[in-house]
């Protein structure tokens, strides 16, 4: 972990934008997590999402959110991916928070790309399910 110092997590969840160097780069990384939530889970339901969260290791806990779960990127750095499903006036959404403490554990760069890759593998979870058939889709 590029900036590992041992700090214990706190019990605040914050935005990639509001860790150190968030301002410059956090805005980008959050826009393309939505987009990908966007694209990627527009008709997926939240028992769907649910699901395929435990399955790479998420924890579903209650929230805003229709699903929201905390997600074990690496040790000491837990992500929590909240989603909201499509409905008839909005489209599926998506957000993703880091620990208040992450920024002693990863660059704003890498805690960006631990939060895509965390959305990549639900994804990804999602689509390798299989139909009644066996076949993969």
């Amino acid at each position: 972990m590029d900036t590992s110092d041992g700090s214990p997590l706190a019990n605040k969840w914050i935005s990639l934008t509001e860790m150190n160097g968030g301002l410059s780069r956090g805005f980008g990384f959050n826009k393309d997590i939505s987009t990908m939530f966007q694209r990627n889970f527009g008709s997926v339901s939240p028992e769907q999402f649910a699901k395929a969260c435990k399955k790479v290791g998420g924890r579903i806990q209650a929230g805003k959110a229709d699903v929201s779960a905390v997600i074990p990127y690496a040790p000491m750095f837990p992500v929590i991916v909240n989603f909201w499903a499509s409905d008839e006036e909005f489209p599926a959404s998506g957000k993703v928070l880091v620990n208040e403490k992450a920024e002693h554990y990863l660059t704003i760069e890498a805690a960006g790309g631990a939060c895509s890759a965390v959305v990549t593998a639900i994804s990804r979870n999602l689509q390798n399910k299989q139909d009644p058939n066996g076949c993969r889709h």
